[in-house]
């Protein structure tokens, strides 16, 4: 298979073939290609779309980023990054939203930004802004998990698994080609962006989208962002991060200790689930699950930050009156992710009918199918006589239910429907990705023509980014056709990634793929943080209590079983 030039090194003779010439880098070419490629990179070789491949692979660990997204969809793919002996497990947990309860997240995403918007009206009046200005605000599900929000300039980022910025907005505008280019050195200095552990420089700069409440964080600072740009009422006097606090603040007031978005979830539980029959597969997969680990004789638990009232309900919406026959310990209000790693105190509710608790001595025994609130997974841990290692926890959130407990060394399964999801889409838009595919084999086909002197290489650094030591033929005649060849193709290129953007209809792309076929931030996150990735919790039910796991492949190439 012949290996795959960087298309922004091509771009490069394209737009600025005398600069080419010489070893100049074009930062506009670059991000030219660079911005069209944000979209779904498909494998080159179309031929191989059919094989089973690596699911993602990392830049630095192979010659071509090539994604197996085009493999046969199958929704209960189930990705083992490390080895798990589940006959070892003791104790498995789950987290209830979005990981047990089925909601749909669009549906919650609105919801949030509903109240939200109301509770930032009042505080926009404040800053002199009037009520009509929010009058056509809407929520809009285009916002992906895994973006990363400057709280400082106002930039929405989608970062590859490297941290590089791949697509930046401003407010609700995407960056073009040259706009992109400046931020990327002017602001953050062409250099990768650790938004985890970032430097003492940037602390608390960056928000990490990884949660509902973080999607509508992110559209209603976007929205101020573009009126402060429009010089609307008081908000050009504040700065970007001001305004970010109005958002989290408003924000915070739909999840407050009042659980407002809760309460109207309460009123039609079944209005906010996902509907459909893969929900209900989903389901009774789940269902088949907790039965299994039953009848193994492992301990069952729930483990959430939700009431205790809102869980109940839930619950019986879901898999019926008889759910807590599924649980032989459950946990609510446990303030995860301070839960796996903090020492507050553990109560028990007093009476079953009752939602009011009391304390429980350090050394009591624990009860099986009580329901508890707060407390730690340390003292849990030593009431039932169990080591971290031998502790499964199962969640959608990669920060709480993923990195949180893994610290604390259990086991962790992260529950990311971005996987599957992006495997259908590539699927269903197949022959459009192998036209692209074609074109560009075309391209890599001329960049190795007769006269190359220098042998391609994939992205794997900024120095290989620039493309310096590319040089042209010494022919000018050739120079000049293989310009008009790259032109052409350039442009069929641009044509067939717009097909694709309206295909996809938004603008971020593949929540799992940054650029040039290499992983985004969301899915180097989902490996550094799980054992183990799951489109939804039912697909675990494939497995056995007993069954042994291996991974297979290192780094972000996970194992696909």
């Amino acid at each position: 298979m012949p290996r795959l030039t960087p298309p922004f090194v091509l771009a490069r003779q394209v737009l600025h073939p005398a600069r080419a010439s010489r070893g100049m880098h074009s930062h506009v070419a670059r991000a030219t290609l660079l911005l069209l490629l944000a979209f779904a990179w498909p494998p080159h070789n179309a031929r191989a779309a059919g094989q089973s491949q690596p699911s993602i692979v990392a830049p630095d660990t192979a010659a071509h980023s090539v994604s197996d997204l085009t493999a046969p969809a199958d929704e209960d793919t189930v990705y083992v990054n490390r080895a798990i002996n589940l006959a070892a497990i003791k104790l498995i947990a789950f987290d209830h939203d979005f990981t047990l309860a089925p909601w749909d997240p669009h549906l919650w995403e609105g919801k949030i930004f509903e109240i939200a918007l109301d509770r930032l009206r009042e505080q926009a009046a404040e800053q002199g802004i009037l009520p009509r200005v929010f009058a056509h605000w809407r929520y809009a599900p285009h916002t992906i998990r895994g973006l990363v929000a400057d709280k400082w300039t106002g930039h929405i980022l989608k970062l590859d698994a490297q941290g590089r910025p791949v697509q930046i907005a401003l407010g609700t505008t995407m960056l073009g080609p040259r706009r992109l280019q400046q931020v990327l050195e002017q602001v953050y200095g062409n250099r990768p962006l650790d938004v985890e552990q970032p430097s003492s420089r940037d602390s608390g700069r960056f928000l990490l989208v990884n949660s509902p409440f973080d999607m509508a964080r992110v559209q209603l600072f976007q929205r101020l962002c573009d009126l402060r740009a429009r010089r609307v009422g008081a908000l050009p006097d504040l700065s970007f991060e001001a305004l970010y606090e109005l958002a989290n603040r408003a924000v915070d007031y739909a999840n407050g200790d009042a659980q407002r978005l809760k309460r109207e979830v309460l009123k039609d539980p079944s209005r906010y689930r996902e509907a459909g029959s893969e929900t209900d597969r989903a389901l009774e997969q789940t269902t088949s699950l907790l039965l299994a680990w039953g009848h193994a004789g492992g301990t069952r638990a729930l483990i959430t930050n939700s009431s205790w009232p809102f869980v109940r309900a839930a619950m019986s919406a879901s898999y019926g009156e008889q759910w807590r026959e599924f649980f032989e310990l459950i946990v609510v209000e446990a303030k995860k992710p301070d839960f796996f790693g903090g020492e507050r105190p553990l109560e028990r509710l007093i009476a079953e009918g009752s939602d009011a608790f009391e304390p429980v001595a350090a050394d009591a025994a624990l009860e099986r199918g009580a329901v508890y609130r707060h407390g730690n997974v340390a003292a849990l841990q030593r009431m039932i006589g169990i080591r971290p290692a031998q502790m499964l926890y199962v969640g959608d959130d990669l920060g709480q239910d993923g990195a949180a407990p893994k610290q604390a060394g259990l086991y962790t399964v992260s529950v990311v429907p971005e996987l599957g999801e992006d495997r259908r889409w590539v699927q269903e838009h197949h022959a459009l990705l192998a036209r692209r595919a074609h074109i560009i084999e075309q391209l890599e086909a001329l960049e190795q023509g007769p006269g190359r002197s220098r042998q391609a290489k994939t992205l794997a650094s900024p120095a290989e980014a620039r493309g310096d030591s590319l040089i042209l033929p010494s022919d000018p005649r050739e120079g000049h056709t293989q310009r008009d060849k790259l032109r052409a193709l350039t442009s069929q290129l641009r044509d067939i990634d717009r097909e694709v953007q309206r295909a996809r209809g938004g603008p971020w792309g593949l929540p799992t793929h940054g650029a040039l076929g290499e992983p985004s931030l969301l899915a180097r996150h989902a490996y550094d943080h799980a054992d183990m990735l799951v489109p939804n919790t039912g697909a675990l039910a494939r497995f056995k209590p007993t069954q042994r796991l291996r991974a297979t492949h290192p780094f972000l190439g996970f194992a696909r079983r």
